[in-house]
C-alpha cells in the first residue's frame, strides 16, 4: 500500500531528530533537546508503528464503552493539529484524520476471524476508493538496464601552453607512509 513519500520523509526526519547520532557537536544530545533547550521526548514516535492498523474513536462517536471504535491505518504522529500525542490515520475511505483516542490492537483480536474480516473489508473499501492510486508504481524497464559507472576523464588543455593547475595524485596504496613522520 502505498501511503506517500511525504509521510515516510517526515516520519524519518522525526525518528532523527530525536535519537542520538555520531555527530561531534551535539555532545551526545539529541538534536531535538540541542535546539530547544528541553528534554527531547520520542514517545509519540514509538506508541504506534509507522502504517500499522489501530483502532480510533471520532469525537461525535466517544463512548466509554468504545463499541463505535473504527479500524485505521496509523501513519505518524500529527504535528501543529490536535493534541501532542494526535496522530494522522487513514481511513477506509482513503482521507486521513486527526486522532487523539487512537488504541494499538490487542493480540486476542488479531487471532480473531472477526478481526480478520474486518481488516479484509477495510483493504477492500481502501482499494475500491483509491483505485489505480493504491498500487505502487511500475519498474521502469530502462532502470534495469545494465548501466555502466563512469570513469573520470582527467583535464587535457586546449592550449598547449597550460599547465596542468594541479599535479595528478598517487594512488594511496602507493604514497610511502615514512614520508608523512
Amino acid at each position: 500500500m502505498f501511503v506517500g513519500p511525504l509521510f515516510t520523509v517526515v516520519h524519518t526526519a522525526l525518528i532523527r531528530q530525536h535519537t542520538v547520532s555520531s555527530i561531534r557537536e551535539l555532545d551526545g544530545e539529541v538534536p531535538a533537546t540541542r535546539m530547544t533547550g528541553e528534554t527531547g521526548d520520542m514517545s509519540f514516535l514509538c506508541e504506534f508503528g509507522r502504517y500499522k492498523y489501530v483502532w480510533f474513536l471520532t469525537p461525535q462517536h466517544t463512548t466509554e464503552s468504545m463499541e463505535n471504535k473504527r479500524l485505521g491505518r496509523h501513519c505518524r504522529p500529527s504535528l501543529n493539529h490536535g493534541d501532542a500525542m494526535s496522530a494522522w490515520i487513514l481511513t477506509n475511505k482513503g482521507r486521513f484524520v486527526h486522532r487523539t483516542l487512537v488504541f494499538p490492537i490487542k493480540e486476542e483480536e488479531w487471532s480473531s476471524d472477526g478481526f480478520k474480516e474486518r481488516v479484509a473489508e477495510f483493504e477492500t473499501r481502501l482499494r475500491e476508493r483509491l483505485k489505480d492510486r493504491c498500487n505502487p508504481l511500475e519498474p521502469d524497464p530502462e532502470d534495469d538496464e545494465e548501466v555502466e559507472t563512469p570513469t573520470h576523464e582527467p583535464y587535457e588543455p586546449i592550449d598547449p601552453n597550460d599547465e596542468p593547475a594541479m599535479s595528478e595524485l598517487a594512488e594511496a596504496d602507493n604514497i610511502q607512509r615514512e614520508a608523512f613522520d
